[in-house]
């Protein structure tokens, strides 16, 4: 992070095959962190607050996917879901 804190939380898949946040952590100005290969996860800046994040890929990303929210066929909150 350059500026700012953002919230970056990961998703995964439960027994039931919903995805559901698997945990949240913040990003403070100064810190960073990786995500692994083909894991789901959302930047986020709840607070409103400028803040200013600058993303590598190495090796270079090679493709993305976008998600929408919905909420989980078991009623277990929002989550992201493939958009069209």
């Amino acid at each position: 992070m350059l500026e700012g804190t953002v919230v970056n939380t990961v998703y995964g898949k439960n027994p039931e095959g919903d995805t559901i946040a698997v945990f949240t952590e913040h990003v403070p100005n100064g810190s960073f962190f990786r995500a692994d290969k083909n894991q789901i996860h959302r930047m986020s800046n709840p607070n409103g607050e400028r803040a200013v994040s600058f993303h590598v890929y190495s090796p270079p990303l090679e493709g993305a996917r976008t998600y929408e929210e919905a909420v989980a066929a078991s009623g277990s909150g929002a989550v992201p879901v493939m958009a069209d």
